[in-house]
């Protein structure tokens, strides 16, 4: 607790705040230690960890995203032509005869696989299996993201082909996006039960007898 005490206010003074985060954690498995004993602390280690999850993590979606990019976009021209769409890639920008999209760095996929992990790995922690297996598990979860970030690309150049320009922005877009992250979820839950077994759909902590 001192130790994680001293490290917050070090953080604080110095304006760090993935080392703020990770003491805050620190201080919570500690506070558990020291109140309940070392069985509880075990228990919850896992849990107490998953907050480094709430940690922001800027220089790495800076290190990821220019490639991420860069990959949606091959990726998306590449199915796009598969599909018979007329989209020629440019860089980060897939133009159409009537339409040109500029892959954004919102639109890089890294604002997904930072949700779906951290999902993933409340999955694994849930459901029983083998510790491999549950690594397995939230490694998966980030070509699972990934995809559907493509898929939502290439469903805009669908969108933009079939019925113009509009329809390829605002509403559309924007619900393209809620309805292809939760298809991704429901992927990983299913990804979950082949991964896991079975048990997957049981969970094993806090389920009634």
């Amino acid at each position: 607790i001192v130790v994680a005490v001293s490290l917050q206010l070090l953080s604080l003074r110095m304006g760090i705040w993935l080392t703020s985060g990770m003491s805050f954690a620190m201080l919570c498995f500690g506070a558990v230690w020291m109140i309940w004993g070392a069985g509880w602390a075990r228990e919850l280690a896992l849990p107490i960890a998953f907050l480094v999850f709430m940690i922001p993590v800027p220089f790495v979606a800076a290190v990821l995203t220019g490639p991420l990019q860069l990959r949606s976009a091959s990726f998306a021209a590449m199915v796009g032509g598969t599909l018979g769409i007329p989209v020629v890639r440019e860089g980060l920008t897939l133009h159409l005869p009537n339409y040109s999209l500029e892959v954004a760095p919102a639109c890089s996929g890294v604002n997904s696989l930072f949700s779906l992990i951290p999902l993933a790995t409340l999955v694994a922690y849930l459901h029983p299996g083998t510790w491999w297996r549950k690594a397995l598990l939230v490694v998966l979860a980030a070509p699972i993201a990934l995809l559907a970030n493509g898929v939502r690309l290439v469903l805009t150049l669908v969108l933009a082909t079939a019925l113009g320009a509009e329809y390829a922005e605002g509403f559309f877009h924007n619900a393209s996006g809620l309805v292809l992250f939760g298809l991704a979820l429901l992927g990983l839950l299913a990804m979950a039960r082949g991964v896991l077994g079975t048990a997957a759909g049981m969970p094993a902590h806090g389920s009634a007898p």
